[in-house]
């Protein structure tokens, strides 16, 4: 058994559903917005499509880049400690963009990708497929 915490970042564009391992087997589970506040304020922006502080006209001029978003979201967690490598997964296009968005310390961390949305099946399918990864 190792202590390497491994996210898998599931995308579809604009949605991210994270499932995380603690290096115990080979068993992920989900990531709850209630079990980490960051996560719950990107729920937020990502619902609303506005930076949290943005109103008005100004919101309406400042539609996110998901991709960034997630990368900066990505990157604080890992300041944080939270995990040490990652998987990710969405269609083919949403992955390179989110992966060429990471800066590249996170790009090293990438030990495996999906080019397939899995953001719409069950937990219990999504943690079959990515136990198979590690």
């Amino acid at each position: 058994m190792s202590n390497k915490t491994t996210w898998a970042v599931l995308s579809d564009g604009r949605y991210l559903r994270i499932y995380f391992n603690n290096g115990e087997d080979k068993v992920f589970a989900p990531l709850r917005v209630e079990d980490l506040q960051a996560y719950a304020e990107l729920h937020y922006l990502t619902v609303n499509n506005k930076p949290l502080n943005a109103t008005g006209e100004d919101a309406k001029a400042k539609k996110l880049n998901y991709a960034e978003c997630h990368a900066d979201f990505l990157a604080a967690q890992h300041k944080e400690g939270l995990f040490d490598a990652l998987i990710l997964g969405g269609p083919g296009a949403i992955t390179s963009s989110l992966r060429d968005a990471l800066p590249e310390a996170l790009q090293g961390l990438v030990i495996a990708e999906v080019a397939e949305d899995l953001t719409l099946l069950s937990s219990d399918v999504i943690e079959a497929q990515l136990a198979a990864l590690i």
